[in-house]
C-alpha cells in the first residue's frame, strides 16, 4: 500500500509540486499556519510513532467548515487512503503542525 508521504508527493506532483518524500522533509516546505486557520491542500502534520515530538505522519486538508474540525486524507500502508476528522482525540493529541504548501 501507499503511506502517508507518497500520497502527498503523488498528491501534489498531479498538481505540478514537487514535494520530498518524507513527512519530516515535508514539514520543511511552505509555511506555517495555524490550525483553525487551514485551508483544503495545506497539510498537516503529526507525531504518531513512539518518538516523541518527532513527525511521523501527515495528511492533506480536504476541508474545513467555520467552527468545525478540519477534514483531511491521509494513508498508512496497513489501512490505505482514508478521511479523518482533527476533532479525534487521537490527532488532536497528536497534531504538530500545519503547512500552506500553495499560497492562493
Amino acid at each position: 500500500g501507499m503511506d502517508c508521504s507518497g500520497l502527498v508527493v503523488q498528491s501534489f506532483a498531479k498538481a505540478g509540486i514537487q514535494l520530498p518524500r518524507t513527512a519530516d522533509e515535508q514539514l520543511e516546505f511552505g509555511k506555517r499556519v495555524k490550525l483553525k486557520k487551514v485551508k483544503p491542500g495545506d497539510l498537516l502534520f503529526f507525531a504518531l510513532s513512539e518518538k516523541p515530538g518527532k513527525v511521523s505522519h501527515v495528511g492533506i486538508v480536504t476541508e474545513r467548515r467555520s467552527g468545525q474540525p478540519a477534514r483531511f486524507i491521509h494513508a498508512s500502508t496497513s489501512k490505505g487512503v482514508m478521511e479523518a476528522d482533527m476533532g479525534l482525540e487521537y490527532y488532536r493529541k497528536g497534531f504538530r503542525q500545519a503547512r500552506r504548501v500553495v499560497e492562493d
